[in-house]
């Protein structure tokens, strides 16, 4: 059966209709692409969307590497998996393989060099095990549990890399709390502002430093494989895993408030 049948293509028209919003919510825990103004912006910008239809519950969503989020180097002819999420009870074998062929035939139909994913354990990562199942292998890694994973579709191609610079990305955020934040997701946000309260209130140097653009993400991204992050004097304390109080007495630990 063709995968069409199997699949939505999510846009900025149907965006509402198709649930997509209430979806990536329930899957990822609330920390997710639900942000709609951020979403509709990225759908415009070039991001793909495919979510699988009712009963199945999954998505993936990827995107040309200039409208990528992910920093690499190289992936210009390359497309790149932002999101992908798979219900547990939803065949996730078999729901992950037919999503990334959306993102396959999509990549070859448009004439790209290859598909990139980044692999590891966070929220819509791909696991490296599922990867090489379809002809993947892992380019490249960071060292911080984050890897990069390849699918050459036409060649010879150089293969991109993941940045070496994450510790001075960190380090450029600058002292004090700094909250790292594309705003994509309203939990996130709101995690953000009740940090930054709680080091006002407690006379501790705090700022926000929100990502807007693509390009503003591959440039100045602090920690592989998200979209927000916690650092104190430029160290990363959090990647979006923690509560805000959790996040919080962990500060006043390291600042002795």
């Amino acid at each position: 059966m063709p995968t069409a049948r199997q699949t939505i293509t999510v846009s900025p028209p149907n965006l509402d209709r198709t649930g997509f919003l209430s979806l990536d919510a329930e899957l990822d825990g609330g920390a997710g692409l639900s942000c709609r103004d951020w979403l509709v912006a990225r759908l415009r910008d070039g991001f793909q969307i495919r979510m699988l239809r009712a009963p199945r519950k999954g998505f993936i969503a990827f995107a040309p590497g200039r409208a990528s989020w992910w920093p690499m180097d190289g992936a210009e002819r390359s497309v790149v998996v932002q999101r992908l999420w798979v219900e547990a009870a939803s065949d996730p074998g078999d729901a992950k393989a037919l999503l990334l062929d959306e993102a396959e035939q999509w990549a070859r139909y448009y004439g790209f060099w290859g598909i990139l994913t980044l692999v590891g354990q966070g929220i819509g990562l791909c696991a490296g095990a599922e990867l090489r199942r379809r002809g993947y292998r892992v380019v490249d890694e960071t060292g911080a549990g984050v890897g990069l994973g390849a699918r050459i579709l036409q060649g010879p191609m150089a293969l991109p890399r993941l940045p070496r610079d994450w510790g001075m990305r960190s380090a450029a955020l600058g002292p004090g709390l700094v909250i790292q934040n594309a705003r994509h997701c309203p939990d996130q946000t709101a995690r953000a502002t009740a940090l930054l309260s709680s080091a006002r209130e407690a006379g501790l140097l705090a700022r926000l430093d929100t990502i807007d653009t693509a390009d503003a993400a591959r440039r100045r991204l602090a920690a592989p494989g998200t979209l927000f992050c916690v650092a104190l004097d430029g160290e990363i304390l959090d990647t979006g895993q923690g509560t805000a109080e959790e996040i919080w007495q962990a500060i006043r630990r390291r600042t002795a408030l």
